[in-house]
């Protein structure tokens, strides 16, 4: 941050974040997804903690490493800490500070240093879980702790499974075309995919669904239209299975 501020590049970058207020929140999990800077991934998530996006249905950045690991958990914590402000973690290097806010030195060095350990260890998941006191339903917002079971689930949409499912979706649509002609099958499977995608990282919750998919798309759905697709969706893959085996 501070390297950032006196660069000179800096006034441009602030030219950036002050546009994020103005992109769809579509567009912003676009930037995430694109976004190569450390600092501008962090301002993304940001602002999508403000509008209300859980961490598990945001795009990995484009690019990785410890650093970016690093700024997915403490997008996780800072998430946590705005939709649960009453919650109390376990482990006292957590309460000393958990009430800071993000923008402050002493929150930023206290996430790194208990983030730190327990992923060296490769525990990040067990300890974090325990030491901030999660529930199954945080956990199930937050991409860095997941139990066993959600960790299961989120393998299925990495970018290689994601994809064979919108071949199996496009492939169903297309010999089961839409009866009114109106809309088109690619489109179809697209929508199904994003929506099945969103309802299974969120626990397979309606609810949570509706939710997430309005403040995402924009789009209201009622938890009836939501039940229907997902259903639409299982029907293609145990299609899939029959015919392909």
């Amino acid at each position: 941050m501070d390297r950032k501020r006196s660069g000179p590049d800096a006034n441009a970058f602030r030219s950036w974040v002050g546009s994020l207020r103005l992109l769809s929140t579509a567009k912003l999990l676009d930037e995430l997804g694109r976004a190569t800077d450390p600092l501008a991934v962090w301002c993304v998530h940001v602002a999508l903690n403000a509008r209300a996006v859980p961490p598990v249905v945001r795009p990995e950045p484009a690019e990785g490493g410890p650093q970016f690991d690093f700024i997915a958990f403490a997008a996780d914590v800072e998430w946590l800490r705005l939709t649960w402000p009453e919650h109390k973690p376990k482990f006292a290097g957590w309460l000393k500070n958990w009430w800071r806010r993000w923008n402050d030195e002493t929150w930023q060095t206290t996430v790194y240093s208990m983030w730190l350990r327990p992923y060296k260890m490769g525990q990040m998941a067990y300890l974090h879980g325990k030491g901030l006191a999660l529930s199954e339903a945080q956990r199930q917002h937050l991409v860095t702790v997941p139990t066993a079971s959600m960790a299961a689930d989120r393998r299925k949409f990495m970018e290689k499974p994601f994809r064979e499912l919108g071949v199996k979706l496009r492939t169903y649509t297309r010999e089961h075309p839409d009866r009114s002609g109106k809309h088109d099958p690619v489109a179809i499977a697209k929508r199904r995919a994003s929506l099945f995608r969103y309802h299974v990282l969120l626990g397979r919750s309606p609810v949570e669904t509706q939710s997430v998919w309005h403040a995402v798309s924009g789009e209201a759905i009622t938890r009836q239209a939501i039940s229907k697709q997902i259903a639409n969706v299982e029907d293609a893959l145990r299609w899939w299975r029959r015919k392909h085996g």
